[in-house]
């Protein structure tokens, strides 16, 4: 993300907007404000708006690289990729030392499909800037997605985080009485139409108020139906997108939090430095973010033994990993989707193998795994959906890609994207089996081809995020789909295939399944994470409960 928006988001987003759009009412050919202008859209989420007033800027003779990085990002975020990626090259080739022109244009690489190259860009650019928190976080999160970096590595460069080693033992503690009712804040930049909102926003309507008090700190000036949503099921909320990391930790600190629960982790728009003003006695990290933050100031991290085993998953957390029984997610689609059907089931076409993935996740890898599926189906073709197959020439190097793999066309399907959430549901009528990524799985796709009743299978790997699909299946009793070799994962997919009476069984009843599992059973998870807010608290405070 560029300097320019950086700056953007600490500023009271309305108030800076009425200005600029005054500004240029009054001095409409300002160059300046209309870049500032843009910036202030783009955090705003109106990406399309924030283009053209770029435009806009640039007509007027601004064509510095900041603006140019900025109009990168907004471009990226409508999924023109390649448009995006013209934008960071360019504001790279004016200044090679802008903070962030290399590692948005590394990141626009990882969401064109090529996550080793785009993980590069990052590192470098972090490396460049070494004290950069906004630079380590892209860095750091884009390197997930690389095939290249073994779980070891990953875990050393999380531990370089700037602040990533800053301690603080002495906290304070509120109340020490074991049962009183804790004070649970979770921070988190996706309170809105996000992935992310179809397994929190379940979890906070079924906290047991008896037991914890949910306090919602929303870090992002995005505001939807479904960020009304957030409002009504948190006894408080508290708006930070304008505050400063230290405002916010007085604000968290004011309102007595117990058990302060960090829900980016890495991920854009995350606010782990407040975290390291230690603002809660407890601090937890849980869900946005498949792996440790590295930070020495979190002392748990919400998982359990599928996706982090004991052993050698613990050696690559700085937190303590507390296991929850049942697994760690609880899943409800912010819509009611359509009636899962399975349209033209298998005709003559034979089956259809679905891959809905966002392009960061086609490693070579995965492309490898996908083309063995369809070569061991005779007749199958491959179903792909992605924001970044909207970009033209971005799908084309995708198809490239498969083509080098031994794939045709007549073996490749392309869906359009449907940005209208919701609708994307039905896309899953026009798939029989879901496909999961490697190095790292899908989370919202997986649940959502599940509650569509598409089975998914997944490949086990090194690293927790590779075992998050295992994860979920665990929790709904398929590990029959979860394959711990490459061979396997063909063997499954193609198993599933053979039957299409079985997968008329699952179209029809693998939404019930999820419901009563414990990934759909959002009141069995909460007692589960209440039990270990409270084992957690009271390790904290030396105390033991009387109940």
């Amino acid at each position: 993300m560029g300097q320019g928006i950086q700056a953007a988001e600490r500023r009271d987003l309305p108030t800076a907007l009425g200005l600029f759009e005054s500004a240029l009412d009054a001095h409409p050919r300002h160059a300046l404000a209309w870049g500032n202008l843009g910036a202030c859209f783009y955090s705003l989420g109106r990406y399309a708006d924030a283009c053209d007033a770029f435009s806009r800027a640039q007509a007027l003779g601004e064509t510095s690289a900041p603006l140019l990085d900025n109009w990168g990002n907004a471009l990226a975020r409508q999924g023109k990729l390649s448009e995006a990626y013209k934008k960071h090259a360019k504001a790279l080739e004016l200044d090679p030392a802008l903070p962030g022109a290399e590692a948005n244009l590394g990141a626009t690489l990882v969401d064109m499909g090529r996550p080793d190259d785009g993980a590069d860009h990052c590192a470098r650019a972090w490396a460049r800037h070494p004290d950069d928190q906004v630079l380590a976080s892209t860095a750091l999160m884009r390197s997930l997605y690389s095939e290249t970096l073994s779980p070891q590595e990953l875990a050393a460069g999380h531990r370089r985080w700037p602040g990533a080693d800053i301690s603080r033992a002495d906290r304070h503690i509120g109340s020490t009485d074991p049962e009183h009712v804790l004070r649970v804040g979770y921070v988190s930049s996706d309170f809105r139409v996000h992935s992310c909102a179809c397994f929190l926003l379940p979890l906070i309507r079924a906290h047991h108020r008896d037991s914890v008090e949910v306090f919602a700190y929303s870090t992002s000036h995005q505001k939807d139906p479904a960020t009304v949503e957030f409002q009504r099921a948190a006894d408080h909320w508290r708006d930070c997108a304008a505050l400063t990391d230290q405002d916010m930790a007085h604000r968290i600190s004011a309102d007595r939090i117990d058990i302060l629960v960090d829900c980016n982790g890495h991920t854009s728009g995350n606010r782990l430095s407040v975290f390291l003003f230690a603002p809660a006695p407890v601090q937890v990290t849980w869900l946005g973010y498949p792996f440790s933050t590295g930070l020495k100031v979190v002392d748990a991290r919400l998982t359990d033994m599928i996706a982090d085993p004991k052993g050698a998953s613990d050696a690559l957390h700085t937190e303590t990993l507390v296991r929850l029984p049942g697994g760690y997610h609880t899943y409800s689609p912010l819509v009611q989707p359509p009636t899962p059907l399975r349209e033209n089931a298998q005709d003559a076409s034979g089956m259809r193998f679905g891959v809905f993935h966002a392009l960061a996740k086609y490693s070579e890898s995965s492309m490898r795994l996908w083309a063995a599926v369809i070569k061991a189906n005779p007749g199958s073709r491959l179903v792909l959906k992605a924001r970044g197959l909207m970009d033209e020439p971005t799908r084309a190097k995708v198809l490239e890609r498969f083509e080098r793999l031994g794939l045709t066309s007549s073996q490749l399907d392309v869906i359009l994207w449907n940005s209208v959430y919701g609708r994307h549901f039905e896309d899953f009528n026009c798939v029989d089996i879901a496909l999961d990524a490697v190095p790292y799985n899908g989370t919202t796709t997986t649940c959502e081809a599940l509650w569509m009743g598409v089975p998914v299978v997944t490949r086990m790997g090194d690293r927790p995020s590779a075992r998050v699909g295992a994860s979920l299946l665990s929790q709904i009793g398929r590990q029959d789909w979860v394959a711990n070799t490459d061979a396997e994962y063909v063997r499954i997919a193609t198993g599933l295939a053979s039957s299409s009476e079985q997968l008329d069984t699952l179209r029809s009843g693998l939404r019930q399944e999820v419901s009563q599992s414990t990934l759909g059973d959002a009141s069995v998870f909460a007692r589960a994470m209440e039990s270990a807010f409270r084992k957690l608290w009271l390790e904290r405070t030396g105390r033991s409960a009387t109940r």
